[in-house]
């Protein structure tokens, strides 16, 4: 188990708040995204998020809907991310990816995306959500709004202090 805190040091509100888990920030869209082909589009971006070093970070969409236009068509759903003061964009460093066939273009499909990031120093973080078709020759959208799966949501969450991986690779 990793400690919260030193031997000796004080156990303030403030030092107890930054190191449990806890939602860094946040977005929300109500739309539906513009419609991409093969070039990727962003769809909700969230700037000015501050990262601690040493520290597990969670980046997630939990709840796209990813809509097609055309029987078969592959969106495929991209993190991407800057730490260097700079806004993120469609060329930015990928976190993660996640894609999925869609068979059917009157249904669309329901996906989640999940990315981590532990960083070596304090940054400022700009994350990006993006959609891009990786496959057929139609449109791809990511679907927000009232109806299902409702709103599109971009959550960074910090997790508390890195265990490092522990995991046994079998």
């Amino acid at each position: 188990m990793v400690a919260l805190f030193t031997a000796g040091e004080p156990i303030t509100a403030d030092a107890l708040n930054l190191r449990t888990q806890k939602l860094v920030q946040r977005g929300q869209r109500v739309t539906s995204s513009s419609g991409s082909s093969a070039s990727e589009v962003g769809i909700m971006r969230i700037d000015g998020a501050q990262l601690y070093a040493g520290y597990l970070y969670v980046a997630t969409c939990p709840n796209a809907g990813l809509d097609v236009s055309t029987n078969g068509e592959t969106p495929r759903l991209n993190l991407r991310y800057t730490v260097d003061g700079s806004t993120a964009t469609t060329s930015s460093t990928q976190m993660t990816m996640a894609q999925a066939d869609v068979p059917d273009a009157a249904v669309a499909d329901h996906h989640g995306i999940w990315g981590t990031y532990v960083p070596s120093s304090d940054v400022v973080m700009s994350l990006l959500l993006s959609i891009v078709r990786a496959a057929g020759a139609g449109t791809v959208v990511a679907t927000g709004g009232s109806g299902a799966p409702g709103p599109l949501d971009l959550m960074l969450w910090n997790m508390g202090p890195d265990t490092g991986d522990t995991a046994t690779e079998l």
